[in-house]
């Protein structure tokens, strides 16, 4: 369609169909101009982790310090390593259908399953269920994980976060820190104007 000159939004790979603010890219230029074009932290600049904790606390009540948050190559980046980590065989993902095509094999791969669970669009694709009713101590084995692709038009920087509770972030993150990949510092270093 776009090839002949029609307006059409794609939704294949998630692209947003806007620029990255210019202040994010300014940044990125600030950052480079200053030097910061090296390996950076395993788990992140201090000052993006610092704002993601604040973010955290100000935007959705959770109290989570920057020593429990690990900046990531992405949100499907940190979801792929905490299903490698914390999976074992016989283990359930509850799923919410619609989903990525790509989450699937990673719950099997570890030798775990999902459980797909359908949601409605008139709901606004919501679980209905009690978290509570799943177990008590959910809270100390919850992870948020978040990206800033979609939202702040950054799918090419590939950056997202991980935050949780220490007993369980510490495997994730010394998998991760030997993994063979960790998010590049010029993308960290703008980021955290979010």
């Amino acid at each position: 369609m776009t090839a002949v000159g029609e307006d059409a939004c794609s939704l294949s790979t998630g692209e947003p169909d806007f620029a990255t603010p210019p202040f994010l890219c300014r940044a990125a230029e600030g950052a480079t101009k200053a030097g910061h074009t090296r390996y950076g932290p395993a788990a992140g600049e201090p000052a993006l982790r610092e704002a993601i904790a604040n973010k955290l606390q100000q935007d959705n009540k959770l109290t989570c310090g920057p020593d429990k948050i690990m900046v990531s190559n992405g949100a499907k980046q940190t979801l792929y390593t905490l299903f490698q980590v914390l999976l074992d065989t016989g283990d359930k993902v509850i799923l919410p259908a619609p989903y990525w095509l790509s989450y699937p094999p990673w719950f099997t791969w570890p030798g775990g399953r999902s459980v797909i669970v359908p949601t409605r669009q008139d709901e606004n694709h919501q679980l209905d269920v009690s978290f509570g009713a799943v177990a008590l101590d959910l809270a100390e084995r919850t992870f948020v994980v978040k990206g800033f692709s979609k939202n702040w038009a950054m799918t090419g920087w590939r950056l997202g976060y991980l935050a949780g509770p220490e007993s369980s972030w510490a495997k994730p993150w010394r998998s991760r820190a030997k993994a063979p990949a960790t998010c590049a510092a010029l993308c960290n270093m703008g980021a955290w104007r979010c």
